[in-house]
């Protein structure tokens, strides 16, 4: 099962003129590269609105599981361990990730 990384942002803030840019979020999952169903993997995330909710979900497409929640630190950072699944499923569907699967960070709400 081969592993992917994105940082799947859905973030929408305003941006006055003049005001300077928002810091572009980073996913960093450790070890990188050939990953395997079960394996334990690092994630940690920079750069995220302070003391906003994050979701960490396995995807395959635009079909995507749910891992953990959480919400990053003052200083805009997270980190924790997540297990990788052989398979994506939803609704009771199961969708074999075949080595398509990523890990993907986004905000929640």
């Amino acid at each position: 099962c081969k592993q992917a990384k994105e940082a799947g942002l859905r973030l929408a803030y305003l941006q006055f003129d003049g005001a300077p840019d928002f810091p572009t979020p980073t996913l960093t999952v450790t070890p990188d590269g050939d990953l395997t169903a079960g394996q334990t993997v690092d994630v940690s995330v920079s750069n995220w609105a302070s003391s906003r909710p994050i979701r960490f979900q396995q995807c395959q497409g635009v079909v995507c599981q749910n891992l953990l929640d959480g919400a990053a630190t003052s200083d805009g950072t997270f980190a924790a361990q997540l297990v990788l699944n052989d398979e994506i499923v939803v609704d009771g569907v199961a969708n074999p990730c075949g080595g398509t699967c990523v890990l993907r960070a986004t905000g929640i709400g």
